[in-house]
This record gives C-alpha cells, structure tokens and sequence, in this order.
C-alpha cells in the first residue's frame, strides 16, 4: 500500500474535512463505493472512490483523534488513471483545507 499525507490545521474541523474529501472527489470525477471506518484506526472516517467503468480504487482516511488525514492505495486496487487523480485529490485537499480549524 502507498500512502499519500494531507497537510491540514491541527486540531481540524471533522466535517469541513468530511466535506471537502466529498467535493474533491466528486470534482474529479470520482463516485464514492464506500464510507465506514477502519478498525485499525478507531475513530476514522474511511472512503473508497473510484472512476465509472474502470478498475482502480482511491481510498482517504481522516483520522481526527491523531490528527491525520492520507490518500492511499492499495496494492491490487491500482490503476493506470490513480497516477494523476492521487495529486490532483492531494492538492485539491490541501487548498481546501488552508485554514480550516476546530472551532
């Protein structure tokens, strides 16, 4: 698996975060299969975005009580369009989260 970090304000706003991965993705094109959390990471919120009618999947965790949020991808979830939607999504993030605290 490879990991991507998120650079955002610490501590952030949970739902600023929540929704600006939401509107990233989705400006990118990307349909969300999954939204749960991850045992290994209590308190995350974890999503699994792909792109309509091809393999790939592109996964973001937000994980406020450590104060960390990343992109990552999978091993066998890989694919030729992740290699520029990966620093596109890391981009989009980290502009849209400048500033963005716990209030």
């Amino acid at each position: 698996m490879k990991e991507y970090p998120i650079e955002v304000e610490r501590p952030f706003d949970v739902r600023q975060v929540e929704l600006a991965i939401e509107k990233c993705a989705r400006d990118l094109g990307l349909i969300e299969t999954m939204r749960g959390t991850l045992a290994k990471y209590p308190g995350c919120m974890h999503w699994h975005f792909r792109k309509p009618l091809v393999n790939g999947t592109l996964e973001v965790t937000s994980w406020p009580s450590n104060n960390r949020l990343w992109i990552s991808v999978q091993q066998g979830r890989r694919a030729k369009w992740l290699e520029e939607a990966v620093p596109s999504m890391q981009r989009g993030l980290q502009n849209a989260l400048k500033g963005v605290r716990r209030s």
